[in-house]
């Protein structure tokens, strides 16, 4: 329970500090408003709200990008922000009031799932930053039927 509400409290900061940080190094100062903005709307998020802060969150990313902005600060921004939105309806689905013992091996198994998608998946849009290469639509096209029929074969696996 302690542990879910400081991560509830951590996510949004930690993605408000990153896009005002972002902003900031860009010189575009009247857009910190926007991660003030950010910040509280998590703070106050309820009901549907999660998920409206989570677009205007990834939009502000994707604006900082535009704008100039440090790829390596937006992109955890995005990150965090989906992160936070995970946070905000993980603490709503809890709220029934399950045994402490559940509960918290519940939580172990979720925030270790979220590290699993986030993390790998933050290092690929970081990577994807810093390496250029070119590759032929034909290969692109043979590489993403490849992952389809291994996904489909996975799914056929886990489904017998």
């Amino acid at each position: 329970m302690v542990r879910r509400r400081f991560l509830k409290l951590l996510y949004p900061t930690a993605c408000a500090a990153c896009l005002a940080v972002g902003y900031a190094l860009a010189g575009k100062w009247l857009a910190l408003a926007l991660a003030v903005i950010v910040w509280l709307a998590w703070r106050l998020a309820g009901g549907q709200m999660p998920s409206v802060v989570l677009a205007v969150s990834v939009a502000a990313a994707a604006a900082g990008l535009g704008l100039g902005s440090s790829p390596f600060l937006m992109l955890p921004a995005a990150t965090l922000a989906l992160a936070s939105w995970d946070a905000v309806r993980w603490d709503a689905f809890l709220a029934g009031g399950l045994p402490a013992e559940v509960e918290a091996r519940l939580e172990r198994l979720h925030s270790a799932n979220l590290a699993l998608a986030l993390g790998p998946a933050l290092l690929v849009a970081a990577a994807g930053r810093l390496l250029h290469f070119q590759i032929l639509f034909g290969v692109l096209a043979v590489l993403a039927l490849l992952a389809l029929l291994g996904l489909d074969r996975l799914w056929r696996l886990l489904r017998d």
